[in-house]
């Protein structure tokens, strides 16, 4: 497949819509970014696992605590493959993230929606990919739930900051314009509406079925709470449905794809807008000490 008959996922159109150099260094180059990153990345693996494990087993008449109990026991196998003590600074460090995931796994299911997602789960991780506006899109859905009106998509985060809502749906245009630069705020609108599109070209799509795209952020709340037995972790889920919200800026959102779609195909990874790139993104970035736009940037300044 060439370049420009490439199907592109979610990640990679927002990576590019954050800066398109980054996108160059991480999906072009393929350079991995340092293993400090590694260790979040890999405890939304261990969360998305034990949920989808839980949900495939799950009958629309399984009971809370059968639920929980089957986390559980899903999730120490998947977090010890996936998660190192290396990765941490002490091993006290690795414990706590440890308990703190198997507690939100929990919560969602003995306190969240999490029992009734597994009873009406039809499909986890369940890859789609269309074509829409010229553009060859394809990701994979955490959860699809069949509901009274439909299906239901579920995408889970550790939280929802910086996921889209309708106070910041309007930074959409506006990011479109250059007005502003809100690449995370785009990053969800981007993945909602390319999963929606794309399930409507699956087989579990039926004409008539209502669809809606719900972001599930399973450590949204946490505080660390002192006992006799040690620090121990209390956590709270949240939910947020965006679907009116993609229905309402379909248009913005479908041309911000487009725009990253068409600068991934032709190879322009010139990093636009860069002083507000520069300002907002050079500093999380993994890849700022090779860059030549950061390194021109900084001597600038010196």
């Amino acid at each position: 497949m060439s370049n420009s008959d490439q199907t592109v996922s979610p990640t990679k159109l927002t990576t590019y819509v954050e800066c398109p150099r980054r996108y160059e260094f991480q999906h072009d180059l393929g350079i991995e970014s340092p293993p400090n990153r590694e260790r979040y990345k890999n405890r939304g693996i261990v969360y998305h696992e034990t949920i989808a494990e839980v949900c495939n087993e799950a009958t629309e008449s399984a009971e809370t605590e059968q639920l929980v109990e089957r986390a559980r026991r899903r999730f120490e196998p998947i977090w010890r493959r996936e998660c190192s003590p290396g990765a941490y600074k002490t091993r006290s460090h690795y414990e706590y993230d440890r308990k703190l995931t198997l507690k939100g796994i929990e919560t969602y299911f003995q306190n969240g929606p999490g029992v009734e997602h597994a009873r009406h789960s039809i499909a986890t991780e369940f890859t789609i990919e269309t074509t829409y506006k010229r553009a060859h899109v394809s990701g994979r859905i955490d959860n699809v739930v069949e509901t009274d009106e439909g299906l239901m998509l579920i995408d889970y985060k550790g939280n929802l900051k910086n996921m889209i809502s309708s106070r910041t749906a309007g930074e959409l245009s506006r990011h479109l314009d250059g007005e502003t630069y809100r690449p995370k705020i785009v990053k969800s609108a981007v993945q909602a509406a390319v999963y929606l599109e794309g399930l409507r070209d699956s087989e579990l799509y039926a004409e008539g079925m209502e669809l809606s795209f719900v972001y599930y952020g399973i450590l949204h709340d946490q505080e660390a709470i002192s006992t006799e037995d040690g620090i121990v972790p209390q956590v709270s889920g949240q939910g947020r449905d965006v679907t009116n919200i993609c229905l309402d800026n379909h248009g913005t959102i479908w041309q911000l794809i487009r725009e990253a779609y068409q600068g991934i195909r032709t190879w322009n990874f010139n990093p636009e807008p860069w002083p507000k790139i520069y300002q907002s993104a050079c500093g999380e970035c993994d890849y700022k000490q090779m860059c030549p736009d950061f390194l021109g940037e900084e001597v600038k300044s010196e």
